[in-house]
């Protein structure tokens, strides 16, 4: 079940999974995200963002203490692989056609709108 959502399936799975393993990275990676899309404008970056924060917070939890589990590697693995998914919005966001946040997508309509 897809909603019409052509993107972000892989990313609100890794999201959801990492919910189940611990929800303060969880709530971390989310403020991550909605920071990231406020300043950029750009969901796929966020995502992008969002999802390196997670090996980041770990990092510093294990080295001040505050985490006691590692998992930073599992985690920066599943980053990598989601930046590598992201490529093409990285591409179209250099080109400057990639959209931002809450802007449709422009349609090949030929049709007058006045």
């Amino acid at each position: 079940i897809t909603s019409g959502f052509g993107g972000g399936k892989g990313v609100a799975t890794a999201l959801g999974g990492l919910l189940a393993f611990d929800w303060v990275l969880t709530a971390i990676a989310a403020v991550a995200h909605v920071l990231a899309r406020r300043f950029s404008g750009y969901v796929s970056l966020a995502s992008v963002f969002m999802v390196w924060t997670v090996p980041l917070a770990q990092a510093v939890g294990l080295l001040t203490g505050w985490r006691t589990t590692g998992g930073v590697a599992v985690t920066a693995a599943l980053a990598a692989l989601i930046t590598l998914r992201h490529a093409s919005n990285f591409g179209r966001i250099r080109a400057g056609t990639e959209s931002r946040h809450g802007q449709r997508t422009p349609t090949n309509s030929t049709t007058d709108s006045t």
